[in-house]
């Protein structure tokens, strides 16, 4: 029932000076009148990288979300934000700072066969299968395994199965 955000931090960076900092506002001020709210900041780094390299418009544009966040705190508002990067090294260390995200969870590819099918029985649960994948799944699992895949590497290789199927037939 919470109202859902989901944006790439460069979606709302604009060229003109001040325009990015009220494409936040904006933003905020909308979750705020719809809370429940929930804010998935796809790409965070791109936002939230490290300040002084010479970059004063993102350095302003971190600036202004970093003083929203606060509010959201301040106000006790009901008002989530979850971010994903896959360059956390790059993340400027105000953002890592107690208070403004509390939880960091780092999202390792799988270390089993069965880690593996997991991921794989998520996103494969409305598809058919043919009957030559079900015979040789552990051998199929055992091959995304020793490729190192993550679950989005899994993903991939799923719809690009499926739209080969799909092309075939």
């Amino acid at each position: 029932g919470a109202y859902c955000v989901k944006i790439g931090a460069s979606e709302m960076t604009e060229k003109w000076v001040g325009s990015s900092e009220q494409n936040w506002r904006n933003l905020f001020k909308d979750l705020k009148e719809h809370q429940p709210a929930l804010l998935f900041i796809d790409e965070i780094d791109g936002l939230c990288k490290k300040r002084g390299k010479g970059d004063t418009h993102g350095d302003k544009e971190l600036n202004q979300f970093l003083k929203l966040v606060g509010d959201i705190k301040a106000e006790n508002l009901d008002v989530f934000i979850l971010g994903a990067t896959n360059n956390y090294d790059a993340l400027d260390p105000a953002v890592l700072r107690d208070g403004r995200f509390g939880l960091h969870v780092e999202m390792l590819p799988p270390k089993t066969v069965e880690d593996v099918e997991a991921i794989f029985d998520i996103h494969s649960r409305n598809l058919k299968m043919d009957k030559d994948v079900k015979k040789n799944k552990n051998e199929i699992m055992q091959k995304m395994l020793d490729l190192g895949l993550t679950g989005s590497g899994i993903e991939a290789i799923i719809n690009h199965a499926y739209d080969n199927a799909l092309d075939r037939s």
